[in-house]
């Protein structure tokens, strides 16, 4: 998906800088966290394979709805479709994204939560990000779209999908 190459390409925005943990850095979502195997994550919720990527990262995307006993929402802003995206790679949890939609003053108020609880973004390109020591996580709107997406990823396996890539003379 496209979301997977943008994250790469922010991530690669910034290498150069040195990364410091941010104030309460989650290791995932909710009761999702990286590296747990694709069976792991089964296990404890219904999930339906979207696409195997075409991208950098050539991970396998699937679909995590939430659980009628979990909440709908992130800081009171409900969950889109009341799905999660999920990236794996090499069959370990990678990536995970939700969405919201862009109405009232929901962009406002999920960054002002965001960033009470996580501390200040960087602010690249119309996108806020955080950038901790295991997680990465960039706040992103699409205004064509009339949609928020909140990506988080496993930021030492993209470092090491970035280092392949290196490697491999891209």
């Amino acid at each position: 998906m496209k979301w997977i190459v943008k994250m790469m390409l922010v991530l690669l925005m910034c290498l150069p800088v040195q990364s410091w943990a941010f104030p309460n850095e989650p290791n995932g979502f909710r009761d999702l966290y990286w590296g747990e195997s694709l069976e792991e994550v089964q296990q404890t919720r219904h999930l339906s394979f979207l696409e195997n990527t075409h991208s950098i990262a050539k991970a396998e995307v699937y679909v995590a709805f939430l659980r009628e006993d979990e909440e709908k929402v992130v800081s009171g802003i409900p969950i889109a479709g009341e799905m999660l995206v999920l990236g794996f790679k090499e069959n370990k949890l990678i990536a995970i994204v939700a969405a919201f939609q862009d109405i009232d003053n929901c962009w406002e108020y999920l960054k002002g939560a965001m960033e009470r609880l996580y501390g200040k973004a960087e602010f690249i390109n119309g996108d806020y990000m955080w950038t901790g020591t295991k997680t990465m996580m960039l706040l992103e709107r699409n205004f064509l779209s009339g949609q928020i997406r909140l990506c988080m990823v496993d930021l030492q396996k993209i470092k090491n999908i970035d280092q392949e890539m290196y490697k491999s003379g891209w």
